[in-house]
């Protein structure tokens, strides 16, 4: 199953994944924490707004 949302730059989404796939674009480099759904408020959000070295905090949605 794959899930993907967004609430901005949607338009850009085909370009963005056909560099993905062709390996131009290392996005492994951007996930910089990756949480159970659980932490989400306090190792996501607060993470995020408070800790500039946070890019891209994935979720694990098996935890």
């Amino acid at each position: 199953m794959t899930i993907i949302g967004t609430a901005a730059y949607r338009y850009i989404f085909p370009e963005v994944i056909a560099l993905i796939t062709s390996g131009r674009l290392a996005v492994e480099k951007l996930v910089t924490s990756v949480i159970p759904l659980d932490e989400i408020v306090e190792n996501g959000f607060e993470k995020l707004v408070n800790d500039p070295s946070e890019v891209k905090i994935l979720l694990d949605l098996s935890k």
